[in-house]
Order: structure tokens, then C-alpha cells, then sequence
């Protein structure tokens, strides 16, 4: 069998069998958005790392090398966000080819500098090495009150299931640069677009609000896509979910422009991913409450669907009201090609 047949997640389920995870100060270990390690102050680090390869998730030809610095630091910050955490620390490995130029890499590190400033992290170390294309690893530190991360693992049935900002963008963004598409001289809204692929923004803020205030009962951020994503969450928490298709958010420049290219924008809604949005469920007693802070700190948020038993599974309800099996995948990581 190839790994192309075994797919991610059950790549990622055969390698947790095999991996240690006896110490008592492990809060949380494979399977989530970070591992959790209690501290004895009761607050906890939360580790996470993600890896960029050339011509897989990203092709030089559509950013600039300060913007995949940038963007590199924002996918991992977007981890830290899906369970509350403040980030404070990263490390970088970068792998690149002899022939780089220098000031493609010094380029690289003005992204990673600026976006590490944005979201107060702090740079401490990492590696360098050669490699016939470029691979860009980063692994970050955040920190939380051991009490108020946020897993996977938390949601029961019968809670409401939302989403923040809009979904979708990012992928046709990608299209849209597939098409040659670029940002200078284009209109607002493929602008706007190319800039949901290109440059993510991780809900850190409203991340940290919904779990300081004892909010979600389970929380992952949206980088696969929402069709991936929630079979993520739902298996973690023993639950199924009924996703209500009209429900999902588009943005107005989703909506124009994928009829355009025969798409239907509520399915780029559910199956595109690198939204980096958070999708998180929530207990009827805390509704009021969610609703209350999203109007104080933002962004949007919408109920897009309901948690159930698990023997119903995963459903998508169309806008007829017809309901059906998720069936849809977003992306992974050894079946598609992405860049």
C-alpha cells in the first residue's frame, strides 16, 4: 500500500499508534491543532508546527518571498488560535537550494520578521539546510490557562455549530492566481481575493475571547476546508453535525465571481481551504453570550449547522432541505496537488 492510499488522516492515525505519550504533564498529544504540555503555574504551552514545500503549498510564482515568510508565520498562529492561546515563540527551518539568491531569503525573513511582530512573537531559533526545492517548517510556541484550552474533542449533540468570517476566498483566490491573475491593476474585489490566499489573517483575538469565556466546547481552525475540517471535529468529539449549505458565509466578491468560472460559491464555501477561519460549537446556555462578545471584538460569526449522534454522521442539508451524506473532501495532503 502507498501512502497515497492510505490517506492523511489515516497516515496521521497509524503514526499515533506508534508514537510515545506516557509523561503526566502532556495535557493533550496527537490529534489536535497543538500538543498541550501543563506547566506547573497552571498555565500550559501549546506546541505546533506546520511545513510549506515549493510546488505542494505554495508556487513562487504567485507570492513574493516576504509574502511566504509572512504567511508562513500566519498558519501557525492559526493553530494557536484554534485552541484560545496567545503565540510567543517560533522557531524556523528553512531547506533551500544552493542557487537561492540571497536576497531571496533575506526577503523571506523581512515576511517572517513583520509577521512575528504583528502577533508579538518572538524569534529564537530554528535550522538551515540544503535541498533541491524550497521547504519552509516553522514550529510555534503559545501559551494559555491550562483550564481554558480549547480541543477538538469537547462538542456534545445538540450544540450549535459556527464558523467566523467568510469562507471559500482563499481557494478561489488560488484560482484565480492559477489564472494569472495578480494584484496590481486588478479590481477590489479580486484583489480582495487574492489577498484571503495570499496574506491569512488567524483569529487570535476572538479565539482568545470564546476561550477565556468558557465559550466553545470545541474549536478547529479551517485550513483544509469545512468538509474536512468538521469530520475532524465531530470524529474527535464522538458527535455528528448537520451543516446547513445556504447558511455558509460568502463574501460578496465569492459570490460574483465564481459563477463566473461555472463554481458554486457555496461549494468552494465547504470544500476550499486556507480560510484559516475558526470553527467551534457551543452549548444553548452560551449563545447569548457568543453573540454579545462577536459585536464587541468581531469578526463575524455565523451558526451554520447543529452537532447530532454520532451514528447520523456527518450531513449536509441543501437549500431545497434535501439532506444528504458529507461526502466532499477538502484538501489533503497526499492525494491532491495544491501549490
Amino acid at each position: 500500500m502507498q501512502v497515497a492510499e492510505l490517506g492523511e488522516i489515516n497516515l496521521v492515525e497509524r503514526l499515533r499508534g506508534m508514537a510515545r505519550q506516557a509523561d503526566e504533564s502532556l495535557q493533550i498529544g496527537i490529534g489536535d491543532d497543538c500538543a498541550v504540555i501543563r506547566r506547573p503555574d497552571g498555565k500550559a504551552w501549546l506546541l505546533t508546527t506546520d511545513c510549506l514545500v515549493e510546488d505542494v503549498h505554495f508556487r513562487p510564482a504567485f507570492l513574493t518571498m516576504e509574502e511566504l515568510g509572512a504567511k508562513a508565520v500566519a498558519v501557525n498562529v492559526s493553530d494557536i488560535a484554534a485552541m484560545g492561546g496567545t503565540p510567543r515563540f517560533a522557531l524556523v527551518t528553512l531547506a533551500l537550494p544552493s542557487s537561492t539568491p540571497v536576497a531571496d531569503v533575506d526577503a523571506l525573513y523581512r515576511g517572517i520578521r513583520r509577521s512575528c511582530e504583528h502577533y508579538t512573537l518572538s524569534l529564537i531559533g530554528g535550522d538551515t539546510t540544503r535541498a533541491p526545492q524550497m521547504l519552509l517548517s516553522l514550529v510555534l510556541i503559545g501559551e494559555q490557562d491550562e483550564d481554558q484550552v480549547v480541543a477538538r474533542s469537547g462538542a456534545s449533540p445538540g450544540e450549535a455549530v459556527y464558523v467566523t468570517g467568510t469562507l471559500g476566498d482563499a481557494a478561489f483566490g488560488f484560482v484565480l492566481l492559477e489564472e494569472g491573475m495578480r494584484a496590481e491593476g486588478a479590481s477590489a474585489d479580486i484583489q480582495w481575493l487574492l489577498h484571503r490566499h495570499v496574506a491569512p489573517r488567524p483569529r487570535v483575538i476572538i479565539g482568545r475571547r470564546i476561550a477565556g469565556e468558557g465559550l466553545a466546547s470545541a474549536m478547529i481552525d479551517v485550513s483544509d476546508g469545512l468538509a474536512t475540517d468538521i469530520k475532524h471535529l465531530c470524529t474527535a468529539s464522538g458527535v455528528g453535525a448537520r451543516i446547513e449549505l445556504a447558511r455558509l458565509p460568502c463574501s460578496s466578491p465569492l459570490k460574483e465571481l465564481a459563477p463566473t468560472r461555472g463554481l458554486d460559491p457555496l461549494q468552494v464555501a465547504l470544500t476550499g481551504g486556507e480560510d484559516y477561519e475558526l470553527l467551534f460549537t457551543v452549548p444553548a446556555e452560551k449563545l447569548e453570550t457568543l453573540e454579545y462578545e462577536a459585536r464587541i471584538v468581531g469578526p463575524r460569526i455565523t451558526r451554520i449547522g447543529t452537532t447530532t449522534d454520532a451514528t447520523e454522521g456527518v450531513v449536509v442539508v441543501e437549500p431545497d432541505g434535501r439532506a444528504r451524506p458529507l461526502s466532499e473532501e477538502g484538501f489533503n495532503h497526499f492525494r491532491a496537488t495544491h501549490a
